[in-house]
């Protein structure tokens, strides 16, 4: 598991980045996007998720919210490849205790 977040996870107070990077899970900020707002999931290289759901308990019970999921290896790996870049151009989240 990894994940790339975008700059107001750097400054907030706490957020589930922190708490991840805080439990030594990998966890890198774009800094390039005022809002990054790509949310996708890629599995086992065959399987994406992705949609506007923003994994919150806000979206979960309140919100208009869509997700899709897909289980077509081709499209896992161009998920990939945006999520490599990604990751690429992003610096590490240092756990804060």
């Amino acid at each position: 598991m990894r994940g790339v977040v975008d700059k107001s996870n750097a400054t907030a107070r706490y957020t589930v980045a922190t708490f991840l990077a805080n439990q030594g899970v990998p966890v890198r900020v774009d800094y390039r996007y005022t809002i990054l707002h790509d949310k996708f999931i890629v599995a086992d290289g065959a399987t994406v998720e992705t949609g506007s759901f923003n994994f919150t308990a806000s979206a979960e019970s309140k919100n208009a919210e869509n997700v899709l999921v897909m289980h077509d290896s081709p499209v896992a790996a161009r998920y990939m490849h945006e999520w490599d870049r990604l990751w690429a151009e992003s610096e590490e989240l240092k756990p804060r205790y």
